[in-house]
């Protein structure tokens, strides 16, 4: 032999405040009691989203200036620039004139 029981939760109003309306009044005040949390979240998604937005431009500003510079960083003039300035070098036939410095007389 096999029973099966089913049981049904009647929408009588006894847990509510309020009268029943029907059957799903319990959970549709649930639903726009959770629907405050779910606005409150989205703002907060939002937020993260301006500003991971943000953080992308800025990212990809960068990513373009550090790929002009790899460009200019293979120019003979900037291996001219950086030969004179930080390594003092220069060609054969220059000439350097330096300033005398008198201060200290």
């Amino acid at each position: 032999m096999c029973a099966v029981f089913f049981f049904f939760q009647a929408e009588d109003g006894i847990r509510d405040r309020s009268p029943s309306r029907g059957l799903g009044d319990v959970y549709k005040r649930q639903v726009s009691r959770s629907s405050g949390r779910l606005t409150d979240k989205n703002a907060a998604y939002d937020k993260q989203i301006a500003a991971l937005t943000q953080q992308i431009d800025e990212q990809n500003k960068r990513k373009e200036e550090l790929q002009t510079r790899s460009i200019y960083v293979t120019t003979k003039q900037f291996i001219e620039e950086f030969a004179r300035e930080k390594l003092g070098l220069v060609y054969e036939d220059e000439l350097i004139f330096r300033a005398n410095d008198n201060s200290g007389k």
